[in-house]
Formats: C-alpha cells, structure tokens, sequence
C-alpha cells in the first residue's frame, strides 16, 4: 500500500509539472506513464530497491562481523605473544624439517634431471654379468659394446654414450680445474635438451676421426666467465692445452643425468686431448662410457631389454673370439629411468633419505600435537569467554570456524617461516652431505611450495580440531559463574593423549639417531690397514700438459721432491692406485700349482715406490718392503689374505708369483714381504687379494702422488692446497694444474649414509626432544595452576615441600612413561627394517633403547621441575583464601 501510495503521489505532480509546462492534461497523463512506467513496473522496481538495500546491509553486516571476528583473532594473539610466538617457531620447524627432505627426495627419486623432455621414454643402460655363483650390476661400457647396441636395438629412437673427465682451462695463475663431459653428437637430442645460446653439437663434430675443437659451456660457467653474454659464442677458450672453440651454451641447471657439476661438453672425438690416443674405440676391455637412449613408444620394456641383452651377448662373443676362449658369463641388458636414484641397486644414501622423509612426518606430527596441545590449554583458559558468547547467542559452528581460523592464521605465518628455514637448512644440507651433486638455485621451488602448503592445511586441521570441537562442549552456566571452584583440577583424556603421541614419536626419532650415531661412530673406528688422515692425494695431469712423455718420469721427480721439502711433509709415495679411488686388477698365478682355486685369482696390483709403507702407515707382517734401488726388480709384497689364498699353512717369503699375461721367458715376481690387509674399496667390502710391485714411470699415463703429513688432516685441507700446488707448479712450471686432496675426502662418500642419518636423526631427534619436552612443561604448568587449592589443602594437611613437588613430577613423568613404552614396541617392531642401513650395530640394541628411554625420562622430570617446584611454593592460607 505504500508503495501505491508514493506511486501515485509522484505521477500527480508529474502531471501537474507537465500541464503548467503547457501540455493538455492528456498528454501530460501520457508522458507521465512513460517516464514512471506502469503501476505494476514501478512497484516492481521499488521493491527490488528495497532488496538491493537489504542486501548490502546484510553484506555490510557480515563484513563488518568478519572484521569484528579477525580483529579479536589478531588482538588475541598480539596480547599473547610467547604463545604465538612458540607456536609458530614450533610449526616452523614441522613444517620446514619437511619440506627441506621432500627438496632432497625429490631431487633424488622423482624429479628428471633438468634438461630431459619427456623424461618416461629415456632409459639408461645397465648390463647385469652372472658368473658362477656373482651377480654384478655394470653401468659403464666399451665403446665397441655401444656401437654394438646402437646398430642392433631397434627399441631406442636415439642412443648416446658419454663420460666425465677433469680438464685444466688456461695455463699458470689462470688455470682452474673443469669437469668436463665427453658425449657423441647425439647426446643432447636423444635427451631433448635445447641451447640457452648459440648451438649444439651436429653429427659432424661427434664422428671418430672429426676435428675435436668445438665446446659447450655450462650456463654457470658461461656467466662466472663471460658474465652471460653472447658474444662469448665464437670465441676459443684453452682446454686440455687445446684450444676449442665455444658453440654454445646449456640453460641453467642442466648438468649430468646423475645431478653431478658438469662446467663443459666436448664431442667425444676430442679424447685423444686426454693423451689416450685412439685406442678407446677399439678397446672392448675399457669400460667407461655409460649409455641413455630414447624408447620408441610402441616398444614395451621387455622386448626393450631382450633386444639390449642380444647386442650385450654379440659384444661378448666378439670379445670371446679376441680371447680364443668361450664366453663364460651370462649377460643381461636392463634399462632404469633417469632419476638419480634409478638403477638395479639403491644407493644407501638414497634409501637413508627415504627414511629421514619418514621421520620428518613424525616430526611434524610432534609439532601438531604440541601445537593442539597449547591450544586446548589456551582454549581452557579462555572457557569463560566462550561460555559468555554462546550465552548471547553465538552460533556454535562459528566458534569451530574460529577456533579453525586461529589455527590456520598460525599454520600460514609457521609455513612461511618454514620456507625461510628451509632454504638456508636445504642449502647446508647438500652443502654438508651431497657435495658433488648440484642443485638449482631458485629462490622458492614451486614443488616446496606446495608440499608446504599442504602440510599447512594438514596442520590446521590435526592443531585445530581437537580444540574446535572442545569449544563445542562448553558448560555455560558454571562457567558464567566464576566457572569450577578456581584451583579444581579438570582432567582431559584428550590433552594426555596428545603428550603420550608426542613421548611415542619422539622415541622413534632418538631410536633412529642412537643407531646411526653408533653405526658412524664405529665405521670411523674401523681400522683400514693404513692411515688416510695424515695422507694427502696429488695428481699431475701429464697426458694434458707440454711436458713431452720422455721427460714425465724427470718433471715426477722434481715435483716430489720439492714436496718432500716442504716442513709439513715427511714423505712422498708413487704409485699407480688409491683406495675407492683407482684400482689396477690382474689375474695372478702362482707357478707350479695345479688345478684348483688357487691356480688362478684376480688380485688388485698396485705399483709403489719404496716410501709407500711409511706414507701410508702399513703394518709389515713378515720380511720387508723394497728398498730404493729395486725400482726395476721383479720383487712383490702381497698381503695376509693373498698368502693364506695361495700359500696355506705355508711360508709365501722367497715364493714366485705371475701377473697377467707375463710370458714365461720374464722371470715371475719374487715374494719379499707379507703386509697387513688392507680395506681397499670400502670398509664393508671384503678384503680383497692384493699384490704390491715396485713402480715404474714407464708406461704410466697419470701418475699419483700419496703424501704422509706429520699431523692429520681434515676433508678440507683448506690453505695447504694452494701451498702444495703452488709447490709442485713452481717446480714443474709446464705443468697448467696439479690437483691436490686429502685421501680422507677421497673416503668420505663410503661413510656418507651412516654421516647423513646420524646427521638428520639427531637433528630431528633433538628438535621433537624439545617440542616435546616444550609441551610436556605447558601442559603441567597448567595442570600446576588449576590444582592450586589442591596443593593449598595438601600443604595445610601437613604434606611437605618435597612431596607436593614430587607429585607434580610424578605425574608428568607417567605420562612419558606410557609414551615411552609404546614409543619402544614400535621402534623394536620396525627396527628390523634398518639393518641394512647399519654398520656393526644390533638394530634392536638394547643399550641404545635403555639409554633412549632413560634420557627422554630424565628431560622429561626437568620439564616438570619449574612447575614442580612453583607447586611446593604454594602458600595454604593464600590458596585456601582463593
């Protein structure tokens, strides 16, 4: 009626306004009708006037309670700042523990290598050999053997091979050491790479015989050089003491398919540059190249590998016909994604990994339950507030949205915390365990990313709910009324539960660090049969350098001795092989002995100068070693277990033993010492058959230098690198680099898993040891301040200090307990499944699960000391008065 009624009101005076204009009052009737339209329309249109209105007011309405709403979220945890802030420092850690191992796994088990298209249909090339009762998986091939599957696999679209080598680029104070790949010309089209710059190679420039002077840069070594520009394509660069001509440029991050440093590419015809001649494309006996070809996509895996396993079998057979003798293996070819850690055998340290993926899960589940922990505590003390809002008719799912909210505003500022945390924990991580893998250097990886975002979702919603859904069982009226009697203790089955989880997970995680701390502690214990801490590695690449080959053995011996002057070093060892690094391996006979096992067996042969025994820190067992003037004698030391192999029960002194093929006209190898065994390619390898001969420069392509040092030294020699370089290029000036290391970091990647887990599980045990021990002390804070009448009445009853105290403690400590123990049927359940992982340690040790216990028990009864002892403070009549 209203609505008429203004209708009608305004349509008057429009009338009235059009007949004093000068119109008729028809037509005014009829010009008011169509401005204000029918009676119908314009009280439609008021009416949806008045809807609009009603809508905005409600939107105003809500906005303006969503504001109300995030104003108090926001004021609430500013005026509570040591609880935000502990929370968020708490998730941080959770969050990021997580997403620095979801960075390291991914690198390693899911994500290609950076420059691979279609990464599913590339496949590396492994060959497994059965030989009696050995099985090895091989990875490295002739190049015979990869012509052989590049002319008959029909399966691959495109085959490549390729290998690394150090090079010198420049010469004298300009020199630096590149790794650079050696790749046939198709290599980065079967892998689909594209140029950041100029080209790649063409068929051309990767055939046998081609000119070799062409060279791609990698992106980092294009800008640390020529600072990016393109004008570097065309211009020549000094490598190998070769000068090769850049063609091109790789985009960022493309290195190796195993995400090792690759600074330069050269076609593979430019090896001759290595001072190997041409001998490499006809030597089926050189196993150096690793193959990757590209799957046809109509091709299935297992007609795949039977055809690999045909072309591996006809490389066998022409090596048989070379040997005269049948083939004796049985050979099959196999084929693994590009992945780092594809292949027939998992590294250990990949599998650690995967572990520590795993414990990073728990870890965050220690940061939920503190996290939901401190909230229910919070939500308790603020149970007067809630009661007060659904008194006055809040909506009880608003106060789980709440609740939600608040967790979730925690979660976010803890996950962007956390993405700080992990680049700078990512970065010390591969800086510290993966070092000569590389790794992108992007400022936020978006896979990173949205693992930490999930977890922040799934944070918010393990942290959240459990003290949303408390809010929902708020008892009003109590509550309203001062609430329980103040100092009443309110038990929660919940909030215990929540502290048991957190003592359970956090014995898994110390569990796991006692046994790979044991497992390190006892690898670096082992006794090697020499000493690598005092003994640094120098290699002088002579094939690369000036220095005609006649003069090598003269330029060897002025080096070392100027070495052996420097007042740091008391000796300096040739020899052609170093531990895990360099091997030479024969088939040695002894003559005289007929058929059986001993007739024949494959020793590892190292070729010593006389000083080596003491450089290295052998024990000699029997006779002696050589002497200086029997460099050319045909003398041999061998170790204990070659004697016992060849000479049981026997006295091997004064025996003969043959290498190889030496024909029968060279007289064998005398026998003049026996030395201790030695863990030549690793501490849990089994020690290996090995004959010591006295070296010969003659014949020797890369001759190496050990040097015993007279105090130990670190993997990183820091400053007597350059010291010792700078010695042997100033006493050798044609020499463009010398290549200077401590034998230990030589070792070190034979210790890696046992480092990386006692490394990562202490870490990550330590942190749930303090989130847990953090939210063991709220909780009985709390406890402490709802209980304060209960104490008041115990003290006025006559209970002692130390009584009331001991309570406290007690009761915390039960809670642990029963964590404890069921934290230790899990590990003792799982236990089993990291016995490959360890080095000499029981995996269900009981010492490592006595003090584990023991040590969570006694952080456990610290973090109820405070408490405790504010209990035992507490006045009778102050809380009796309460």
């Amino acid at each position: 009626m209203e609505v008429d009624e203004e209708l009608e009101f305004h349509m008057t005076m429009a009338v009235r306004d059009l007949v004093r204009a000068g119109h008729s009052p028809d037509e005014a009737q009829r010009l008011a009708t169509e401005r204000f339209g029918s009676l119908e329309g314009w009280r439609a249109k008021l009416m949806n006037e008045d809807t609009k209105r009603d809508v905005r007011v409600r939107r105003a309405d809500r906005w303006e309670t969503f504001a109300a709403e995030a104003n108090r979220l926001f004021r609430g945890l500013a005026g509570a700042p040591v609880f935000t802030l502990g929370v968020v420092l708490t998730l941080a850690i959770g969050i990021g523990a997580n997403a620095t191992m979801f960075g390291i796994v991914d690198r390693l088990l899911l994500r290609p290598p950076e420059g691979v298209e279609h990464a599913e249909h590339v496949r590396l090339v492994w060959q497994e050999q059965k030989h009696e009762s050995a099985v090895d998986n091989i990875e490295f091939f002739s190049y015979p053997a990869f012509e052989h599957i590049q002319n008959e696999v029909p399966g691959f679209s495109d085959v490549s091979a390729y290998a690394f080598r150090s090079l010198v680029s420049g010469h004298g104070q300009d020199a630096e050491a590149l790794r650079v790949g050696f790749a046939t010309s198709g290599y980065f089209s079967t892998l689909g790479t594209r140029p950041a710059a100029g080209r790649l190679f063409v068929q051309q420039e990767g055939e046998a015989g081609s000119a070799p002077n062409v060279v791609v840069l990698s992106n980092a070594l294009w800008h640390s050089r020529f600072g990016g520009s393109e004008n570097a394509i065309g211009q020549t660069m000094l490598l190998g003491g070769h000068q090769m001509t850049i063609i091109g440029v790789l985009p960022e991050g493309v290195g190796s398919l195993q995400l090792e440093r690759v600074d330069a590419w050269a076609p593979l015809a430019a090896m001759p540059i290595l001072g190997l001649g041409e001998s490499w494309k006809s030597n089926r006996y050189m196993h150096w190249l690793r193959i990757v070809g590209r799957v046809r996509q109509d091709v299935p895996a297992v007609e795949l590998e039977q055809q690999l396993t045909q072309a591996l079998l006809s490389n066998e057979r022409a090596m048989s016909e070379i040997e005269s003798q049948p083939v004796v293996l049985e050979v099959r070819g196999l084929t693994y994604g590009v992945q780092a850690a594809a292949g027939p055998e998992e590294a250990t340290s990949v599998t650690v990994s995967r572990w520590l993926a795993g414990m990073s899960v728990i870890l965050l589940l220690i940061a939920c339950a503190n996290v939901a922990n401190l909230l229910l505590v919070r939500g308790m003390r603020r149970q007067k507030e809630t009661a007060l809002r659904v008194a006055l008719g809040v909506n009880p799912g608003r106060l789980v949205l709440n609740s939600l909210a608040e967790a979730l505003v925690l979660a976010v500022a803890g996950g962007i915390l956390a993405l700080l945390l992990t680049r700078w924990a990512s970065a010390l991580v591969r800086t510290v365990l993966f070092p000569e893998m590389s790794w992108p250097d992007r400022l936020l990886d978006i896979r990173v990313a949205l693992i930490t975002s999930t977890a922040i979702l799934v944070t918010t919603l393990i942290a959240g709910l459990a003290p949303a859904f408390r809010s929902l069982r708020v008892d009003v009226l109590p509550s309203l009324q001062g609430g329980h009697r103040a100092g009443t203790f309110q038990r929660s089955r919940l909030r215990a539960a929540l502290l048991v989880t957190q003592s359970a997970l956090c014995v898994l995680l110390l569990v796991g660090a006692g046994l790979f701390v044991s497992s390190l502690n006892r690898a670096l214990d082992t006794d090697l049969g020499y000493d690598p801490a005092s003994v640094a590695l120098v290699e002088l690449p002579l094939p690369r350098s000036t220095i005609p080959r006649e003069e090598w053995p003269l330029a060897v011996q002025t080096v070392r001795e100027t070495l052996q002057r420097l007042p740091q070093v008391r000796s300096a060892a040739l020899t052609n092989s170093v531990p895990r690094w360099s091997t030479t391996a024969y088939d040695v006979s002894v003559p005289g002995v007929g058929s059986g096992p001993a007739e024949k067996q494959i020793s590892l042969v190292h070729s010593v100068s006389h000083d080596y025994l003491e450089t290295m820190g052998l024990q000699l067992v029997a006779g002696r070693f050589f002497s200086e003037s029997e460099s050319r004698s045909h003398l041999a030391v061998i170790n204990e277990s070659a004697a016992r192999k060849f000479w049981p029960g026997e006295n091997a002194l004064g025996s003969c033993v043959v290498l190889g093929d030496q024909v029968e006209s060279e007289p064998c190898n005398t026998i003049v010492g026996i030395v201790a065994d030695m863990k030549w390619r690793g501490i849990s390898e089994s020690t290996q058959l090995q004959v010591f001969v006295p070296h010969e420069m003659e014949g020797q392509t890369s001759p190496l230098l050990l040097v015993g040092m007279s105090h130990p030294l670190s993997e990183d020699i820091g400053s007597l690198e350059n010291e010792m370089r700078q010695a042997a290029m100033s006493a050798e000036p044609r020499l463009d680099w010398t290549t200077v290391r401590s034998l230990t970091s030589v070792l070190s990647p034979d210790y890696r898993s046992w480092r990386l887990g006692a490394t990562m599980f202490s870490a990550f045990g330590l942190l749930a040891l303090v989130l847990a021990s953090v939210g063991l002390y709220s909780a009985i804070s709390y406890m402490v301040a709802q209980r304060t009448h209960d104490m008041g009445v115990r003290r006025a009853l006559g209970a002692s200090r130390w009584r009331v105290a001991r309570l406290v403690v007690q009761q915390g400590v039960t809670v642990v307990g029963a964590g404890i123990a069921i934290g230790l049927a899990v590990a003792i359940g799982a236990a089993g499944r990291l016995e490959g992982l360890l080095f000499e340690v029981a995996p269900r040790d009981p010492v490592i699960l006595a003090f584990t216990a023991l040590a969570l028990l006694v952080v456990s009864a610290l973090a109820c000391a405070v408490p405790a002892l504010r209990a035992a403070r507490v006045s009778p009549m102050e809380a009796l008065q309460e």
